[in-house]
């Protein structure tokens, strides 16, 4: 059997250079993190929202929702908040790691503004959401230093569950001028 030579990033096996996505390296350093929140009754008209707070470094993220009624899923930038809401554990996809993000999450914050919209998208009822912020079609965006973000699904329907959650790491050394 062949072994991978770190350094060179030659696998012996094959006698090629490999390569593995960003998000992928970031995970295998121990700086990839995910956070999630479930609300299992949200009521017609409602939202179920994440804040996310970027720290020092951009941030490169993936959004997910998902709904068991119709939703809408909406990212915005530079949020303001009276109440941050309720701390989440920002969990180490590498779980040997024990490093800390900059970043911090939280759901149910109290909003004031939510500033600038940056993307929209329909979840189909009792689909999920299979477009931009779900496991199908994942979207990434690379998300400022210093910047609060709300990741908010809209209830447009009755009572159902929900569910928000991102996965992100950070880049470090590369804070917004």
């Amino acid at each position: 059997m062949g072994s991978m030579t770190i350094g060179a990033d030659v696998d012996d096996l094959v006698a090629a250079r490999t390569s593995i996505d960003p998000m992928h390296r970031a995970i295998h350093q121990g700086n990839a993190w995910m956070a999630t929140h479930y609300d299992s009754s949200v009521a017609g008209s409602l939202t179920c929202d994440l804040l996310l707070v970027v720290g020092a470094s951009n941030a490169h993220a993936i959004f997910s929702a998902a709904s068991t009624g119709i939703a809408r899923a909406i990212l915005y930038e530079a949020t303001t908040t009276s109440s941050v809401g309720t701390a989440m554990s920002e969990v180490a996809i590498n779980r040997a790691s024990v490093a800390s993000p900059l970043a911090t999450v939280t759901h149910t914050p109290t909003v004031t503004s939510v500033k600038t919209e940056i993307a929209t998208e329909l979840l189909p009822a009792g689909v999920g959401a299979p477009g931009m912020f779900g496991a199908v079609g994942h979207h990434e965006v690379i998300l400022d230093a210093g910047k609060a973000y709300l990741f908010r699904i809209d209830n447009l329907g009755s009572t159902v569950a929900m569910s928000v959650g991102v996965r992100w790491y950070e880049i470090a050394g590369n804070a917004a001028s």
